[in-house]
């Protein structure tokens, strides 16, 4: 007994662990960002075609940041990431003016999620150097932001210039537009995190509760298979 009362008592993890979808079209400038963030070089990244998770440590919380593929087979994926993150940061190539219109459909749809509803989200416009670039102000127009501009849960726009594949080391222009969306998530983890936990099981459930109705169609279909070989093979044959 003496043993056992001399035993070290495990301390309670206290690591806070946030996790932030990193969406935006293919070719927008995620993948980038993520490696600059990590302090990898950026001359030899390539685009995501499914998922990325990294985990960085900025301030006092520890990010797990998915880079989501942006190609439009892709697109229709990032809803289910939405119940397990804590935010969003939304990445758009300002200087794009051909696929605004697109980016303005998926960041639509994406803040339209009743999970993400209430969570911070940071609208970055990437890409400030290259000509034709919009500034920050004109893509919150052009993307639709402006509807939930005055919402708590909108952070802000922030404008970046590209990386070279020269940059190496953490960007501190990104962790300074990271800056924002770090404190916000940080005064509020507690609930956050309650609420991340709550949905995320309901999320699941739902997928759940979706397999087993599928399950039945299919137990439903084959008894009606079965039932229609059965009425087939009574009826009399022709002489």
């Amino acid at each position: 007994m003496l043993f056992s009362s001399c035993r070290k008592k495990k301390k309670p993890n206290t690591e806070r662990v946030a996790t932030i979808a990193l969406l935006g079209l293919d070719e927008s400038g995620k993948s980038t960002f993520l490696a600059s963030i990590l302090g990898n070089s950026c001359s030899d990244v390539e685009p995501t075609w499914g998922f990325v998770k990294e985990r960085v440590s900025v301030g006092s919380l520890q990010l797990d940041i998915f880079d989501l593929g942006g190609g439009k087979k892709i697109r229709g994926y990032w809803a289910n990431y939405l119940a397990n993150c804590h935010a969003v940061v939304f990445i758009v190539d300002a200087s794009d003016s051909e696929r605004l219109d697109e980016a303005k459909e998926a960041f639509t749809d994406i803040t339209a999620s009743e999970y993400l509803v209430g969570k911070p989200v940071l609208l970055v416009a990437n890409k400030q150097d290259l000509p034709g670039a919009v500034g920050g102000d004109d893509l919150v127009d052009r993307v639709g932001a402006a509807a939930i501009r005055e919402a708590e849960n909108f952070l802000a726009v922030e404008e970046l210039i590209s990386l070279s594949p020269d940059d190496e080391g953490p960007s501190q222009d990104l962790l300074a537009a990271l800056s924002d969306l770090v404190g916000e998530l940080d005064r509020n983890y507690p609930e956050l995190s309650v609420r991340v936990a709550r949905e995320t099981e309901e999320y699941e459930e739902e997928l759940r509760e979706k397999r087993r109705a599928k399950m039945e169609r299919v137990r439903l279909m084959k008894e009606e298979e079965e039932r229609v070989a059965e009425v087939v093979q009574m009826e009399p044959t022709s002489p």
